[in-house]
């Protein structure tokens, strides 16, 4: 078995020290940033308070006919309103007649926010003026308040109605 001179040794000694020291002070620094204390186990940042409100809900088209069996997007945009450096995340679902959509959505630093669902339509519906498309958006903070909003989309079985 090779050897390592006593010397080399002592510089690698030396080295692992530093290298130790470097990341144990990148690691407080870490620790000192306020935002990242709630996922280092921290204390939440006083920065979160109140529940999130959700604002300027825009669903477009509300009402509409498209032919069965293509698909429709629904575009839903607005404006979530929380306190400066709380960060907020947020969902939706729908129900349809193929069942429960569900995704997560961004929502920008200023608050903003843009989906676009595509809903395959059919005109299956047993409702005499078409079918309606229900669902609701959620938003949550980083302490875990949260609101929600519902929305509804029809979609006529016919032009006529």
């Amino acid at each position: 078995m090779a050897t390592v001179p006593k010397k080399r040794g002592l510089e690698m000694k030396k080295t692992l020290a530093l290298l130790t020291v470097i990341f144990l002070a990148g690691l407080i620094a870490n620790l000192q940033i306020a935002d990242a204390q709630p996922f280092l186990g921290g204390p939440p940042p006083a920065k979160c308070n109140g529940t999130p409100v959700l604002k300027n809900l825009t669903v477009t088209p509300e009402t509409t006919w498209a032919p069965a069996n293509k698909t429709l997007k629904i575009n839903i945009t607005g404006t979530v309103e929380v306190a400066p450096g709380c960060g907020v995340s947020g969902n939706y679902s729908m129900d349809s007649n193929a069942g429960t959509m569900a995704g997560d959505f961004d929502i920008t630093s200023e608050g903003d926010f843009a989906i676009a669902i595509p809903v395959n339509v059919s005109k299956e519906g047993k409702e005499k003026g078409g079918t309606n498309y229900n669902g609701e958006l959620t938003v949550v903070d980083m302490l875990g308040s949260k609101t929600s909003q519902t929305f509804s989309v029809s979609v006529a079985h016919d032009r006529s109605k």
